[in-house]
């Protein structure tokens, strides 16, 4: 399983070997990012970023660039993989905090087999999402063979099928999760939602969003790697109404701003599945909730999905309030909507800068001066 190693102690262990930084990419596709512990794209501009790896293999495959293809289709499986490994912790931690209420075994079993029947393959074939990952690896390989031995028909074939794949098991590792926080709202109310995502995602925002705090590491070191992972990750995502990572973005003066129609969990689960049909995640056979009342937590806002909410606590309302700024924000859409609604992010170049109605939004008031930031407006 492919993790983020991001946290101090990643850090600390890297600064005691005093490795020097490894030859990774022979075709300088990839570099080695010291502050993530691995490898990352290596495109000059951010608009080249959004780009999703999945086109940038195809690029390559059609032209030719056989080296290069390798390398785009190896990364796109690491960027799933990191999905995925969220998703392999927060699924079991999920029931783990239905079963700390009281949840009886039982109960839990009878959930987990309903939502799994929700969830099946196209095929009809149960859900198991080991299973399915084991045939996305194996895909991989596959479409790797082909690469290598320049056949493009057969390596845009696999290629598209892969892609397939991962888009089947995230979507339903989301529904899964989502299956589950809609228990909690249904035994606890909608107050429970703060609560599940506080237990389920309070260790990632520790060592994930660290790295954002300017009384450890200077804004201007930590900018960078913050709008990469927000590339990466909804790269890994398969934002877009393609479901193939590719994402709109722009950049002014003061901010980095991304728009998804759909991002790949919350934002997808209140349409049509553009490819299987299936009806939004509030309708039947589902019928998972959407916000009826404010919550902070929620933007104070009505008709978001408690999907969502994991976005506003970890990029918003907890940097505010351990940082004294958001490191991300967010303008979610609601449940129902035409279709057209799109989620967007705003990454501030400048964290003085974050304008007071992203705190009022969550509930909080902007500080007049913002710990470690420097009158100047930046963190050394």
């Amino acid at each position: 399983m492919v993790k983020d190693a991001s946290g101090w102690i990643s850090e600390l262990l890297s600064e005691a070997s005093e490795m020097p930084a490894p030859e990774i990419s022979p075709t300088g596709v990839l570099q080695y990012s010291e502050t993530l512990g691995r490898r990352v794209r290596s495109d000059t501009t951010w608009e080249s970023h959004a780009v999703a790896t999945y086109t940038r293999a195809i690029e390559a495959i059609e032209a030719g660039q056989w080296a290069e293809a390798a390398e785009y289709v190896d990364f796109f499986y690491d960027e799933a993989a990191v999905i995925h490994g969220f998703f392999e912790g927060l699924i079991p931690d999920a029931v783990a905090f239905l079963a700390e209420r009281g949840v009886g075994r039982a109960q839990l079993l009878e959930l987990n087999r309903r939502l799994i029947d929700l969830i099946r393959l196209p095929d009809g074939r149960p859900f198991v999402s080991s299973v399915r990952w084991a045939e996305f690896e194996a895909e991989m390989r596959r479409c790797l063979v082909a690469v290598g031995a320049h056949d493009r028909a057969e390596a845009l074939e696999s290629l598209a099928e892969l892609k397939e794949i991962w888009r089947q098991v995230q979507d339903r590792d989301v529904d899964h999760l989502y299956g589950l926080l809609n228990e909690a709202v249904v035994y606890w109310g909608e107050e429970a939602v703060g609560d599940f995502w506080s237990a389920i995602i309070g260790p990632l925002f520790e060592t994930r969003y660290e790295k954002f705090d300017i009384q450890k590491n200077p804004w201007s070191e930590s900018l960078w790697t913050n709008v990469y992972l927000a590339m990466e990750a909804m790269r890994g995502h398969l934002v877009g109404p393609e479901r193939d990572g590719n994402m709109e973005f722009s950049e002014d003066e003061d901010r980095y701003t991304w728009r998804f129609n759909p991002c790949g969990s919350g934002g997808r689960s209140m349409l049509v599945d553009a490819f299987e049909g299936s009806p939004p995640r509030m309708e039947s056979p589902f019928e998972f909730g959407v916000f009826e009342e404010e919550f902070d937590y929620a933007w104070n806002t009505k008709g978001v999905c408690y999907y969502c909410v994991n976005c506003c606590m970890v990029m918003q309302l907890m940097p505010i309030d351990h940082f004294g700024y958001p490191v991300r924000v967010t303008e979610p859409p609601t449940y129902p909507n035409d279709g057209t609604a799109k989620c967007t992010w705003h990454v501030y170049k400048d964290p003085a800068k974050v304008p007071e109605r992203y705190y009022t939004d969550v509930g909080r008031q902007k500080p007049d001066v913002i710990p470690g930031l420097d009158p100047g407006g930046d963190s050394d």
